[in-house]
């Protein structure tokens, strides 16, 4: 006999070959072997296998990055613990991952976004006992669990494989190592990474200056020499902080033999986000 598990592993495998929409009940069942009436028995419907999947799948997430801290981490130790938990999750299951971070729905069921909404409180609260004996000793800054949460989990800053080497409040630091995929045609790094920098750098900074969320509004970059040599470093500074818009400023420098060059520079308009991020934007940690 068909088990539940049956059926929710070969979604999975179904999701992650024809995407959400592609997918169809016949060949989730063909899949699993299973008849109508045995789909039917577990799940009303293909999105409902699909908010149960999400939600399996999110648990085993948030359970191996728990796994990764203790209260004897430090606070570098425990966050270099938190990313490399994150990054050998998506390595380790690259199908689960693509599913929680690409493939899944923003239009789940209201009981799934209350499940959903219990399991981010859960790893929450794990965190926070990490956190909060170093938020006292000023080794963290004080921030909101989201907005901890919310640049530890940009996929786009893994795949570039930019660090976040200094923060502070009101300015941040990222910095990224040169790799062929990330440079042009004549061996520089590419425009897109520096804009990519100044982008992230720059929401970060504005973000920590009040404790809250924050998106790029707009920013002006100017490329001011090839971005050249091994390394690409970053800095950005609250000019003028507010409650709705944030001016933010950052100089972007590469590093060759050592040097620092002056490459980039740009000023940004970042908009405060009050409160949690709306739901038409759903994050799945």
């Amino acid at each position: 006999m068909v088990a539940r598990g049956d059926l929710l592993a070969a979604g999975r495998a179904v999701f992650d070959r024809d995407g959400f929409e592609g997918a169809t009940v016949a060949a989730i069942r063909t899949w699993a072997r299973a008849s109508n009436g045995s789909f039917f028995h577990f799940f009303g419907s293909k999105k409902e296998l699909a908010g149960a999947l999400f939600l399996e799948v999110l648990q085993r997430y948030h359970a191996a990055v728990l796994a990764a801290i203790d209260a004897s981490s430090g606070a570098a130790e425990g966050i270099g613990r938190l990313i490399r938990a994150h990054l050998d999750w998506v390595v380790n299951n690259r199908r689960e991952a693509r599913y929680l971070f690409e493939i899944s729905r923003s239009e789940w069921t209201e009981d799934v976004r209350d499940a959903q909404r219990a399991q981010n409180s859960r790893l929450a609260e794990g965190i926070e006992a990490w956190r909060t004996p170093l938020i006292a000793r000023g080794e963290l800054l004080p921030m909101t669990p989201a907005l901890f949460f919310s640049h530890g989990r940009q996929g786009f800053m893994a795949h570039i494989g930019a660090e976040l080497s200094e923060l502070t409040r009101g300015a941040c630091t990222l910095a990224v190592d040169r790799r062929p995929e990330l440079l042009q045609q004549h061996g520089l790094f590419h425009g897109g990474v520096t804009a990519f920098l100044v982008d992230n750098a720059t929401t970060i900074a504005a973000a920590t200056s009040r404790g809250q969320a924050a998106l790029t509004a707009e920013y002006k970059l100017n490329l001011l020499s090839p971005a050249s040599g091994e390394r690409l470093i970053c800095r950005a500074r609250v000019i003028k902080p507010g409650r709705q818009v944030a001016v933010v400023a950052a100089d972007v420098f590469c590093v060759i033999d050592g040097i620092e060059k002056h490459t980039a520079t740009a000023l940004a308009s970042i908009a405060m986000l009050a409160g949690e991020v709306p739901a038409e934007m759903p994050s799945p940690a």
